[in-house]
């Protein structure tokens, strides 16, 4: 039989909050009681030890870790110094998690016709997995995410004209099926999503709304929030 033996696990991936919240007690009592700037490497030793259930072979990795921290050679850890430590660990740690996602495209690219002629300024994701862009020429469109086809598009009232409507930006309404335009005339203009028919409008606003930001309440269609600015 052939035993497989995994990567040691490293001490500072094994820190919990909880752990965090012990250990700043230590760095307290030590402070405190001892008149120290913060743990020793035996203080650093003994506490890690029992707070992790640590065995006496990993001592020579505690040693490692509090020269890591230790870059001074100050012969203690301060709390900030310990704090910073994991925090740029934890930060390392996301930063790889987030590379380690990335997904990768395969050259070359296919080109799909779209009927945006102008900047795109938002895509959503609907429930059933499609797509839907908005531009900034009031150009609304709903994509197959199998093969990337325009199912239905919506173009301004405005498109043909020569002074077109400038579209800011886009929100879904999924709860009720429809969807929201802001534009620079100062407006919100709400339209049903299967028909592209206008619902309403909300003219005269303050200032040219910029961005929106829609929420509902799975549990309740009759409650939500639209924010704008």
């Amino acid at each position: 039989m052939v035993a497989c033996h995994s990567k040691q696990e490293r001490i500072e991936d094994r820190i919990n909050l909880d752990h965090m919240q012990m250990l700043k007690k230590h760095f307290d009592m030590a402070s405190k009681d001892e008149g120290e700037s913060g743990l020793t490497m035996e203080m650093f030793i003994m506490v890690m030890s029992q707070l992790l259930n640590l065995p006496e072979e990993s001592h020579p990795q505690l040693t490692a870790l509090f020269m890591k921290i230790d870059s001074g050679s100050h012969g203690y850890i301060p709390w900030d110094a310990f704090c910073t430590y994991m925090q740029l660990e934890l930060t390392e740690k996301e930063d790889s998690y987030t590379r380690a996602r990335e997904v990768c495209f395969e050259t070359p690219a296919v080109t799909k016709a779209t009927p945006h002629r102008d900047t795109i300024h938002r895509v959503c994701v609907l429930p059933d997995h499609s797509y839907v862009t908005a531009s900034q020429d009031g150009v609304v469109a709903f994509w197959n995410p199998a093969t990337l086809h325009t199912k239905r598009t919506r173009l301004s009232p405005d498109t043909n004209k020569s002074k077109q409507k400038w579209i800011t930006d886009f929100a879904m309404m999924t709860n009720i099926n429809r969807f929201i335009l802001s534009t620079g005339d100062r407006e919100l203009q709400f339209f049903e999503t299967s028909t592209f028919e206008p619902y309403c409008q909300i003219s005269g606003l303050e200032s040219v709304p910029l961005k929106m930001s829609f929420w509902h309440n799975p549990r309740n269609t009759e409650e939500s929030i639209l924010m704008y600015g």
